[in-house]
């Protein structure tokens, strides 16, 4: 099984080395990558040796916070997301328009006015 961990409180290199080590010296742990950017860990293990309390518990005793990581969708997400959509739409409206203005002549479409 593959399991993302939120770990906090790394500060450098040689965090991000100690807590690999830590896990992987755990018995049903077969691969842990921890990055020290985006504070994250991804664990490949055996769910019938190991459980995530215990990979968990194992970190937080190192004196790093570790969580399971859970995705967490805000209101703030949810407001761009709908600003987003009406950007786009309200962009295709005006590039049709524009299109058919600038090139509604050379398929013979008629036009509101005469431009030429």
């Amino acid at each position: 099984m593959k399991r993302k961990y939120k770990v906090k409180n790394m500060m450098c290199a040689a965090c991000v080395a100690h807590v690999k080590k830590t896990v992987e010296k755990l018995d049903g742990v077969e691969v842990a990558e921890v990055n020290l950017l985006t504070e994250s860990m991804n664990v490949i293990y055996d769910e019938t040796k190991i459980s995530d309390q215990v990979i968990t518990d194992k970190v937080t005793k190192q004196g790093y916070d570790c969580t399971i990581y859970k995705r967490e969708i805000k209101t703030e997400d949810i407001k761009n997301l709908k600003f987003m959509k009406f950007r786009i739409i309200t962009s295709l409206i005006l590039m049709i328009l524009l299109m058919y203005v600038s090139m509604g002549h050379m398929l013979h479409l008629p036009l509101p006015f005469n431009l030429y």
